[in-house]
């Protein structure tokens, strides 16, 4: 196995994993929302994401994108539209009163596959991230490269993705941190919901 071509993947999938966007937002947001339990679970979902992007890169989707524009285009447009309605039901909520009542205990159990479901679909709204993972695969592993390494590839970055924002999680559902999103909670609401309507724009119009 080439350690040098995991060592360079791994340095470029966390740099990349770490930058702020929409799958770091979402796993705070619930984890400051809705507690360790809903971050993690949320974390799954854009984990899985992950490893079909990857998958994707791997076997090549870029240069399906290339040859069918328009299926990069569609994809794009949806996914910018789903982040942009995520924001504004966020910006919707920061203005409702009574909006902090904890849930009934069956509805929060109800809610947990919702919380997956989030979290996968907000990482598979990008599809640039196919383009971003076949670009590392172009550039870092040699040609010809066996399949062993290409599927070690997948499951590296997919534990690094893992093993960051299972952190963001943890961290982010930390007694400090949601008292202060509880003293704040419109504002930062607020914030979220205008930082994903942003991320939406972005995604629809330039990807």
């Amino acid at each position: 196995m080439d350690a040098a071509t995991l060592a360079a993947v791994a340095m470029l999938w966390t740099a990349a994993a770490m930058m702020p966007g929409p799958n770091f937002l979402i796993v705070a947001t619930t984890a400051v929302q809705s507690g360790r339990h809903h971050a993690l679970v949320t974390v799954g979902g854009v984990v899985l994401a992950v490893c079909i992007w990857a998958t994707a890169g791997y076997l090549g989707i870029s240069t399906l994108f290339a040859l069918a524009p328009w299926l990069y285009a569609t994809l794009k447009l949806a996914g910018g539209i789903y982040l942009i309605v995520v924001g504004i039901t966020l910006l919707r909520a920061s203005g409702r009163k009574g909006a902090s009542a904890p849930a009934p205990e069956v509805a929060v159990t109800r809610r947990l596959s919702r919380s997956f479901v989030t979290g996968f679909v907000v990482n598979m709204s990008n599809p640039k991230t196919a383009i971003f993972m076949a670009s590392i695969f172009a550039t870092v592993l040699p040609a010809h490269a066996p399949v062993s390494l290409g599927v070690t590839t997948i499951m590296l970055t997919t534990a690094i993705s893992t093993l960051w924002y299972g952190f963001v999680a943890v961290v982010m559902s930390r007694p400090a941190v949601q008292r202060f999103y509880r003293d704040r909670r419109a504002w930062v609401t607020r914030a979220a919901g205008g930082l994903f309507t942003l991320f939406g724009v972005k995604v629809a119009a330039w990807g």
